[in-house]
């Protein structure tokens, strides 16, 4: 996904996924966050909620996030609370955005030209260090030869 889908359509998504957990009992869970430029953190919370009543999903090593440069915003503070709560490994390429930064956007129109401002009103803290973006646990390059040969190089 390169966002997050509007509240109830993420539930049911997040809802079928959690069912399909349920009936297969997977042996790692892949959560690819690589395209995801944000909206909602509360929207992947949700999910984080359903996989951590599973008990076999807490042990690292279980549940992996892909990240990458695209990966910014909430889909960032999601990888984090994966690790942070899941013990979920993060692979793939830094995000694209800082843990630790100013969000929340309003705007307001100027008066003489009627262009309009956008400023972030609200500062959030995700990391204890600060950091240019959340490293991952295992860094892994894209590589231009996975391209041709339709390999994911993360995967």
């Amino acid at each position: 996904m390169r966002g997050y889908p509007e509240t109830n359509t993420f539930k049911r998504i997040a809802d079928d996924l959690l069912k399909s957990v349920d009936a297969s009992l997977p042996k790692r869970l892949v959560i690819d966050v690589r395209q995801n430029t944000g909206g909602d953190f509360n929207k992947g919370r949700y999910l984080l909620s359903g996989l951590k009543k599973r008990e076999a999903f807490r042990q690292r090593g279980r549940v992996y996030v892909v990240t990458g440069r695209a990966t910014q915003s909430a889909a960032m503070v999601n990888a984090l609370d994966f690790r942070k709560e899941l013990n979920a490994v993060l692979v793939g390429e830094p995000t694209g955005g800082r843990p630790n930064s100013y969000s929340e956007n309003d705007a307001f129109r100027l008066p003489n030209s009627n262009l309009e401002v956008s400023y972030s009103t609200r500062y959030y803290k995700f990391q204890d260090t600060d950091t240019p973006a959340v490293m991952p646990d295992k860094i892994i390059e894209p590589s231009w030869d996975s391209y041709p040969a339709g390999r994911d190089f993360v995967l």
